[in-house]
């Protein structure tokens, strides 16, 4: 298994190397909005550091919305191209599609609606990623963040429903815990998983690094993931990126695997 760490700032990519990780997961809102200079320097401190950036998470902060009365299908490809085209040139393999601030809906929306709006979406997203070389990945997100598809079983059953069998499943253990969701949605996963995310849960659901007082938890993780024959990437998601706390989870996690 390779093990990576989620970034948002330029100057943590070395970070990331030393403390001693396979890849770094860069935020995909952050990648965008960057002025050409600062894709410039990311390029080139990725290069510096030998450090392959494998994936994109946080799609984006919350516009152009995914679902819901302000969707545009052409907003969504104006946002996609750039973005799209940036990772390509990164060397990134997997785009996240998380943003739970792009998909919360009104409670009268209708839910048909919204599932052709996000087909819709994915359809196209898929298309450009693919241009690119880089795969397309659903993520379930947790109830407190949005208000659609919330659990591993909601995601795997609308690309299913959907037949977007270009579209693959983020399996993010944080969102699986604040939801209640068993290890056993790893198995119902398993066909279309092809990434993975991990996280601590603190106060007031903050994301941080997994410490060694995790580590039984963390080895009943990855003896679920053996079992569906999963052996690809996971990345620690942290809302900051701390030095010591990284080379400590990484630790744990790779005497989780033994």
């Amino acid at each position: 298994m390779q093990f990576g760490c989620c970034i948002k700032n330029t100057e943590d990519v070395a970070r990331v190397r030393d403390a001693g990780f396979d890849y770094f997961e860069f935020s995909a809102a952050a990648l965008a909005a960057m002025s050409e200079n600062e894709f410039e320097a990311l390029l080139l401190a990725a290069g510096q550091a030998q450090l392959p950036c494998l994936g994109l998470n946080s799609f984006s902060s919350g516009t152009p919305a995914l679902i819901g009365p302000a969707f545009s299908l052409e907003e969504l490809g104006d946002y996609l191209l750039p973005l799209c085209a940036r990772a390509g040139r990164l060397g990134v393999k997997t785009l996240g599609i998380g943003a739970p601030k792009a998909r919360i809906l009104p409670e009268d929306y209708p839910r048909a609606v919204a599932n052709t709006q996000m087909r819709e979406f994915l359809v196209l997203a898929a298309l450009i990623a693919e241009h690119r070389g880089i795969r397309l990945l659903l993520e379930a997100l947790h109830d407190k963040s949005c208000n659609y598809l919330n659990t591993v079983e909601e995601a795997f059953i609308y690309l299913q429903a959907a037949r977007l069998d270009d579209v693959g499943l983020v399996l993010d253990f944080y969102h699986m815990q604040v939801m209640g969701e068993g290890l056993d949605r790893v198995a119902l996963a398993a066909p279309r998983l092809l990434h993975t995310h991990v996280s601590s849960c603190g106060p007031n659901l903050e994301r941080g690094f997994p410490m060694m007082d995790e580590l039984d938890h963390y080895r009943e993780i990855m003896a679920a993931l053996r079992t569906a024959g999963y052996d690809g990437t996971l990345s620690v998601e942290p809302n900051s990126f701390d030095p010591e706390q990284a080379a400590e989870s990484l630790r744990m996690l790779r005497l989780a695997c033994e």
